[in-house]
């Protein structure tokens, strides 16, 4: 009986070692090497005083095109509160601004210059098509749109 008993506690305690050594060397391979562990809060550093300086917000607009006479509406819009509000947080804004030139065929490449501009949020676009085309590219890159005059169901839908 005496013999169950040990054997059993035992077992309990070789699973306790070897869950104590697994714990461990799970522990102390999380990071491959010191200097990969170093370097990525370097690069973190980096991108915080980089975020630090300035506010990007990127203007999504027809600001040639045949809807350039709607969206200067908004444009006008933004750049009033832009001038109201000129900081955020104690940080000062940055319009960029991104034409789609009211075209179909623009419409990603002016959304992909916005994202290689480091944007941290969109407005726009006038209209709706145009939002939908823009809308991959800022999801991809995990980028929020606000779309200010959007009347289509279907961009919420995608959201």
């Amino acid at each position: 009986m005496e013999n169950k008993k040990r054997r059993k506690k035992q077992k309990k305690q070789a699973v306790a070692l070897l869950l104590c050594m697994a714990l461990t060397t799970g522990l102390l391979s999380g990071c491959a090497t010191w200097d990969h562990f170093v370097a990525g809060l370097q690069g973190e550093e980096a991108r915080a005083q980089e975020a630090a300086e300035e506010v990007r917000i990127g203007i999504f607009e027809p600001i040639t095109g045949t809807d350039k006479r709607g969206a200067a509406e908004e444009i006008r819009g933004i750049e009033l509160a832009h001038q109201l509000f000129p900081d955020v947080l104690g940080k000062p804004v940055k319009l960029v601004y991104g034409d789609n030139q009211s075209d179909m065929n623009r419409a990603e490449a002016a959304a992909t210059e916005l994202v290689n501009s480091r944007v941290s949020v969109v407005l726009g676009s006038y209209t709706s098509t145009l939002s939908l085309l823009g809308s991959d590219v800022f999801a991809e890159a995990e980028i929020p749109v606000i779309g200010i005059t959007c009347t289509n169901p279907i961009l919420t839908k995608s959201c």
